[in-house]
């Protein structure tokens, strides 16, 4: 049981345990995962308004020194207000996996404030693996194809029919769907072309689709040939029988174990994806496995999973913490 809320949420607090501690584990498991009520501490931390500073005017074709080191301030005051917000908000959260599984998800999608450089857009993106991390992942990714601090991470918007990017149809197969030896260069190459086309308005943080920057007609895709879009290019890779395999794998080395799952734990859990994608019963089979139970169940905890669990122990927030 201390495992179970270790691993769904930050730390083990005496009173999430008792919270299940007379339950049966396959009943403690959907407690945590689906738990009743409202969550009071979630609802006690919005989000922060946010909006993306922004660029300072050229005069003559330059930039004031002082003007651009404002923008770089502004830039780095609201990447620490979102920052501290987000931990704010895992360690008031009374629900935690809501927060965990977003963490999880946030580290499937591999985006990074650094480069991005908005907080407004990393704050759409977080809302968005919230909102649809527990469903089905066909949903989420054609979503994350489309968003735009993923984009910019990747720099889809400089992947026009003249000059080709492979960032984002690479990472797509490799880290996010498929999984490496499980498509070609060919692929890669003909997937890029399919995601063409499309341009960054960074001061409205929108994504906006220019047809001359498109390589038009069709390409051939994992043995498929179609005029694809990010959405059913999205569909084709996830529809793979590899996809649910990768997906289960690197989630496993998350919530069990860094070994592989057997052959016979990840047969379970691909089954319980199933043909809806339903990552919420990933988890559930993930959580009930024999493997989970294991005395060799080991995980090193991620250094912000460790901050969050001992300001939950403590009963500390991070807001109020003298700088």
């Amino acid at each position: 049981m201390v495992r179970l809320v270790q691993r769904t949420g930050f730390g083990a607090h005496p009173d999430e345990i008792a919270a299940v501690a007379g339950l049966e584990f396959a009943d403690a498991v959907d407690r945590r995962l689906r738990p009743a009520g409202a969550d009071s501490g979630a609802v006690a931390t919005p989000p922060p308004r946010l909006e993306s500073p922004r660029r300072p005017e050229k005069n003559a074709g330059k930039v004031d020194p002082e003007a651009r080191k404002r923008h770089a301030r502004a830039i780095r005051q609201q990447s620490q207000l979102l920052i501290l917000w987000w931990l704010e908000r895992m360690v008031a959260a009374e629900h935690p996996w809501t927060e965990k599984r977003t963490l999880l998800w946030h580290g499937h999608w591999a985006t990074s404030i650094q480069k991005v450089r908005s907080a407004e857009l990393m704050l759409r993106q977080n809302e968005t693996l919230r909102r649809l991390g527990a469903g089905d992942f066909r949903v989420l990714a054609r979503a994350l194809v489309m968003d735009p601090a993923l984009m910019i991470w990747l720099d889809a918007g400089g992947n026009t029919a003249e000059a080709p990017n492979e960032n984002l149809a690479r990472e797509l197969m490799e880290l996010f769907t498929l999984g490496v030896g499980h498509y070609t260069e060919q692929d890669v190459r003909q997937a890029a072309r399919a995601l063409t086309g499309w341009r960054m308005e960074r001061r409205a943080g929108d994504i906006r689709f220019v047809p001359r920057r498109h390589t038009s007609g069709t390409q051939t895709i994992l043995g498929r040939t179609a005029d694809f879009t990010p959405e059913s290019l999205v569909d084709l890779l996830i529809g793979r029988p590899e996809s649910a395999r990768h997906l289960a794998g690197r989630f496993w080395a998350w919530l069990v174990r860094e070994t592989p799952p057997t052959p016979q734990s990840l047969d379970r859990i691909v089954r319980a994806y199933g043909a809806d994608r339903d990552t919420a019963a990933m988890f559930r089979a993930m959580l009930t496995d024999p493997a989970f139970t294991a005395a060799d169940s080991v995980l090193v905890k991620q250094p912000v999973e460790w901050l969050a669990g001992a300001l939950r122990a403590l009963r500390l927030r991070p807001g109020r913490l003298p700088e």
